[in-house]
């Protein structure tokens, strides 16, 4: 929880931004519209940020979804100004690792923001919860996070 605030902080899979862009009401837009109504704390890397930023703008991905500039443009300047950007813990430091080492940036950023929870929906992240290396740290998908902070689920 950030001490300044009381929300909880939260670190959240590339691939949950992008599913709550191209689909709307689906659990992670409310989580992203959670996050630009102030419910909790969004802590993210520059990596992942140019992540996020790089994804949003695939031909293939913006063909198929009807990605409009302007959406992508407003999520990306709202991070900017919203979002917490943390120094990640570096990687010869995390105290556990994932099995695909690209996630690896996830915990980095989760730990170096000394988040409450990372939230994603990949199992080689999702394996790890509960193991002790994480301390406080949770790895719980959208909808565990949406009952976490006791959200009412719409869809």
């Amino acid at each position: 929880m950030s001490e300044e605030n009381n929300l909880l902080k939260a670190a959240i899979d590339t691939n949950i931004v992008i599913s709550g862009m191209i689909s709307p009401n689906s659990i992670p837009c409310q989580l992203l519209e959670l996050w630009s109504k102030g419910i909790f704390e969004w802590v993210l890397t520059e990596d992942i940020f140019e992540e996020i930023n790089q994804v949003l703008r695939r031909d293939k991905l913006v063909a198929k979804y009807q990605i409009e500039n302007t959406d992508a443009e407003n999520l990306l300047e709202n991070l900017i100004v919203g979002a917490e950007f943390v120094t990640p813990l570096p990687h010869e430091q995390l105290p556990i690792h994932s099995r695909d080492e690209k996630d690896d940036k996830f915990l980095a950023c989760a730990f170096g923001g000394e988040c409450d929870y990372l939230i994603s929906g990949d199992d080689d992240l999702l394996i790890l919860n509960g193991k002790k290396e994480l301390g406080k740290l949770r790895i719980i998908k959208p909808a565990e996070f949406l009952q976490t902070i006791d959200y009412q689920i719409t869809s």
